[in-house]
C-alpha cells in the first residue's frame, strides 16, 4: 500500500496558520506538522495539540 505524507510547515507561527494546519487534519488532508518554536503563537499551538494526539508533529528548525 502506498501512504502519502502532508506535512504542514509552521505551526506555531501565527494563530491563522495553527488553525488552519488543525482544520486540514481534521478534514483528513494533513498528516503531519512541525512546529516552530520561536513562532509568535508558539503557546498557541501547544495549547491546541494536547487535544490532537493523533496528529505527528516534529521541529522546524
Amino acid at each position: 500500500m502506498t501512504r502519502l505524507i502532508v506535512n504542514a510547515d509552521d505551526f506555531g507561527m501565527d494563530h491563522v496558520i495553527n488553525d488552519s494546519i488543525l482544520k486540514g487534519f481534521r478534514e483528513g488532508i494533513v498528516t503531519s506538522t512541525s512546529l516552530m518554536a520561536n513562532g509568535k503563537a508558539f503557546d498557541h499551538a501547544v495549547k491546541l495539540i494536547k487535544s490532537y494526539t493523533a496528529l505527528d508533529i516534529g521541529i522546524h528548525l
